[in-house]
């Protein structure tokens, strides 16, 4: 299967995105921005929250399996998450959505002190299998504040589309105020956070057109923008027509959520692309190639994933001068996630890769050169 080519990986995480925040913007919708609407429309919230649920867990299981076939032998699916560290994280991810799914509605008494630091502890994993997790704790802490604001308003607003249809106008008021300061103070810390990582993975601004992952950043932000202004929109326009009672408002809103979806579909695709890596002294060759010797032509960089296929990882470029002692394994990165091999799933390919219908795939995961 060519690697390189297949979207599957992408789309799983677009779905995993989609769950998380449906799961967890209807939690924060029900406690903190309208729970006066939550109480009136329990069950659409249950339904929405229920459905976020089974596309998170579905996302997580469907590409743990897609990895062990990949390698050829899905007899290793049990192996992978019980030997390796990323297998522990997506087996922790999966106790976390089943203990928010019943505490997202706030029916029971101590769930305001828990909710908080499971809803964390459920995008720390994320987290760990993402761009963030090579970066060190500064972009491991930056990239969860961009998730957990993203979800907490981006859920919300996914929430109040599908709670507003018959609800009172004085709770739908109410909520919408809330939610309309929500918005302004994430939006605030989403570019703060999204310059910052943007900044850090691209090294330079000409990778923003010339490198695939630069150009699906572009879609992102474009897709981002359209989500901002129409809040702009809502903000300054729809709410203070909501209360004079002269507009509905509930088209702007759906139009808004229709948008969120869009971006959490391009951060799918851009979760699972690689970033450009720095070139190294004295290698004129561009971030995105290789260059393996005086007089022979650049080559693309292979794509290089990580065990859980959510974080790629860069190959290493070997320019002219540079000693040549074949392909070092990365270094260990991040506290035993995302994009680490250490102790994780890096053993656990590098025993597979000598075996299976995959296995050229499945060494350029580990990072094994072919034999001569």
């Amino acid at each position: 299967m060519p690697h390189e080519h297949d979207n599957t990986l992408s789309i799983l995480r677009a779905i995993l995105y989609l769950g998380v925040f449906m799961l967890l913007g209807g939690g924060v919708f029900s406690r903190y921005v309208g729970p006066e609407v939550a109480r009136a429309r329990r069950w659409r919230l249950w339904y929405l929250i229920s459905g976020g649920f089974l596309l998170a867990v579905g996302a997580t299981l469907y590409g743990t399996y897609h990895v062990t076939w990949m390698l050829g032998d899905t007899s290793l699916l049990l192996s992978y998450l019980l030997e390796t560290s990323q297998g522990n994280w997506l087996l922790l991810r999966l106790g976390l959505l089943v203990g928010l799914l019943f505490l997202s509605m706030g029916w029971f008494r101590l769930d305001r002190w828990l909710y908080p630091p499971l809803a964390l502890g459920l995008l720390f994993t994320l987290t760990l299998t993402s761009h963030a997790a090579g970066g060190g704790l500064v972009q491991m802490f930056a990239g969860l504040l961009h998730l957990a604001f993203g979800a907490a308003w981006g859920g919300s607003v996914l929430a109040l589309a599908v709670a507003w249809p018959g609800s009172r106008y004085e709770a739908v008021l109410r909520a919408i105020q809330r939610l309309s300061a929500l918005g302004l103070g994430a939006v605030v810390l989403l570019s703060l956070m999204g310059l910052y990582l943007s900044w850090v993975r691209l090294g330079e601004v000409a990778n923003l057109w010339s490198t695939a992952y630069g150009q699906r950043l572009l879609l992102k932000l474009g897709l981002v923008g359209l989500v901002v202004g129409l809040a702009a929109v809502n903000r300054l326009w729809l709410l203070p027509r909501l209360q004079e009672k002269r507009v509905k408002g509930l088209q702007t809103v759906s139009l808004e959520a229709a948008l969120l979806l869009g971006v959490l579909l391009a951060s799918g695709f851009l979760a699972t692309t690689e970033p450009p890596p720095p070139s190294p002294p004295g290698c004129s060759t561009p971030p995105h190639q290789h260059c393996r010797g005086p007089g022979r032509p650049a080559l693309r960089r292979p794509v290089v994933q990580s065990g859980w296929p959510d974080s790629p990882l860069p190959r290493p470029a070997r320019c002219p001068g540079q000693p040549a002692g074949g392909w070092p394994q990365p270094a260990a990165s991040g506290p035993a996630g995302g994009a680490n091999f250490a102790g994780g799933a890096g053993a656990f390919l590098q025993v597979a890769v000598s075996s299976g219908p995959h296995r050229r795939d499945a060494r350029r995961m580990a990072g094994t050169p072919r034999a001569a």
